[in-house]
């Protein structure tokens, strides 16, 4: 079983936020930068796994933001698959473009006659490269939801308070205020 630092429990909200919104963004470039070669069927695919990916991050995202997770993911199994089957989809589709022989034929025969009017090559690459990081974002996310949920709930383990964790001095009852009660501020925390 694997402990995630204190430090993790105390960001984790913004850790997730970031890592959907990160996902969405790298789904958004490879949409569209899968533009630039549809028509073939890959192509085709691996635009809508991009775009399923990129509308999926963002609602993932707005519900982080309204805290609504666990409304419409009720269990940990949802949350997973949902994570796995985008970065397996994502995975499949970036698998598909970089295995089509007539995306590959077209760009050499494009690049060896010097021509510039054909089908944007820089863009089929980066729609790969994307389709491909997408799915590896995913699948850390998937990682991390897997690790949050197994991990022992031990936040702030090197923390005597939670007001020591996070620098702050604990509010403590005035000390010397009655008449014939005085002490000085230093014995403040001997009498606590």
């Amino acid at each position: 079983m694997v402990a995630l630092p204190s430090s993790y429990y105390v960001h984790k909200d913004m850790i997730h936020l970031s890592l959907r919104g990160l996902q969405g963004a790298c789904a958004f470039i490879a949409m569209l930068t899968a533009t630039a070669v549809t028509g073939v069927s890959s192509a085709d695919y691996g635009l809508i796994a991009a775009y399923t990916g990129w509308m999926a991050s963002m609602a993932m995202a707005g519900l982080l933001l309204l805290r609504k997770v666990p409304a419409l993911y009720p269990t940990k199994a949802c949350l997973l698959g949902h994570d796995a089957i985008l970065g397996l989809l994502l995975f499949i589709a970036g698998i598909a473009l970089a295995a089509s022989s007539l995306l590959k034929n077209a760009c050499s025969l494009q690049k060896s006659l010097g021509v510039s009017d054909g089908i944007n090559c820089s863009s089929y690459h980066a729609s790969i490269a994307f389709m491909f990081i997408t799915a590896v974002l995913h699948l850390f996310s998937f990682g991390l939801t897997m690790v949050d949920y197994t991990s022992p709930k031990v936040p702030m383990e090197d923390a005597v308070d939670m007001n020591e964790a996070f620098g702050a001095n604990e509010p403590r009852t005035p000390r010397g205020e009655y008449p014939n009660e005085y002490v000085p501020p230093q014995q403040h925390l001997a009498q606590v």
